[in-house]
């Protein structure tokens, strides 16, 4: 594993015994990703360009400012060196969060830390009205995670300002059981603690995975980490954002990926009345979720023909196509 790391001095430091050349950078903003088919790495931090020859003939190569330092380089199979957290709605001890840190621990070091019990569908809440609990937990593997008893909003919040040495250069929230496309994106504390990664400028994933007869989620957090690589690998800019849904994988692998526009439909919902021993009133909500419009190709439609869905997302709700309109009902006191 190599690992290169720029400072404001513009020194760096290589942990492999290469012969190392600095150059002028023609662009130097920091973050700047280089790459030619030249046998070369590149790297722009901070008015500095560096290159060494490459080992391998294939090379997947990021660098980022995140913070204060740019980074970091990864060949022929070594990790990334990168800072990773790991969080989800379903507790930390779920089995999709298990899976995928275990496939993200190729691309660097993974920190957990998520709710201790099951937080499905609390969606953006954060806790105001009493304290967060935190837990040092053992996960197996020689890894050690946090527990947090709050929502997976909490657990972002706390873990970047407060339980992490360092900003994380990358969120990955799931992989959850059961998929949130369409409306649900809205309910889901999955979607909403990559958006709370996002909030703080970090790029972040939502993952989740569609439930079925039998949920592999090894083969689905495989799937992700592949995903995910790309997407580090593509420059997300700060505060990238990105939904991913991955079909049930009973019936065979996925036929693609595609990306696609979050499906405006909702659920044909109703509520099922019922009374306990003591004769008071509760309800269980239920329902299905409206057909698609035909023709129409959302998150929705392309999970259901088995497709990997991948959705940009963003949490500015204005609808600003409106602005101008709202604007002449001159509105007044």
């Amino acid at each position: 594993k190599a690992a290169t790391t720029f400072n404001r001095s513009r020194s760096f430091r290589l942990i492999r015994s290469s012969i190392l050349v600095l150059l002028p950078a023609t662009r130097p903003e920091r973050g700047q990703f280089y790459f030619a088919e030249t046998g070369h790495y590149h790297f722009a931090a901070t008015g500095c360009l560096a290159s060494l020859p490459s080992p391998a003939a294939t090379v997947i190569l990021s660098a980022w400012g995140a913070g204060d330092n740019a980074f970091l380089w990864r060949a022929g199979g070594a990790g990334l060196g990168m800072r990773i957290l790991a969080t989800n709605d379903d507790g930390i001890m779920a089995p999709g969060l298990v899976a995928i840190r275990r496939a993200l621990a190729g691309l660097g070091e993974v920190t957990v830390v998520a709710p201790t019990t099951s937080q499905s569908a609390v969606g953006h809440s954060i806790s105001l009205t009493e304290p967060v609990l935190c837990h040092r937990m053992d996960l197996g593997d020689g890894v050690v995670g946090f527990g947090i008893e709050g929502s997976p909003a909490d657990c972002v919040k706390l873990a970047l300002l407060e339980l992490l040495p360092e900003r994380p250069d990358l969120v990955v929230s799931g992989l959850n059981l059961g998929a949130n496309v369409g409306i649900n994106v809205l309910y889901s504390g999955t979607v909403a603690a990559a958006v709370e990664g996002a909030f703080y400028g970090v790029p972040s994933a939502a993952v989740s995975l569609e439930d079925g007869e039998a949920v592999d989620f090894d083969a689905g957090a495989g799937v992700a980490q592949r995903l995910i690589e790309q997407f580090i690998a593509g420059r997300p800019e700060r505060g990238a954002l990105l939904n991913i849904n991955i079909p049930d994988l009973s019936a065979g692998p996925p036929k693609g990926v595609k990306v696609v526009p979050q499906s405006m439909k909702g659920w044909r919902e109703k509520w099922d009345g019922r009374r306990d021993p003591r004769g008071r009133t509760y309800y269980w909500i239920t329902g299905d979720p409206q057909a698609e419009d035909e023709g129409a190709e959302t998150d929705v439609s392309a999970l259901a023909a088995r497709y990997v869905t991948v959705t940009p997302l963003q949490w500015d709700l204005t609808d600003h196509a409106r602005l101008d309109d709202v604007r002449k009902w001159d509105l007044r006191l």
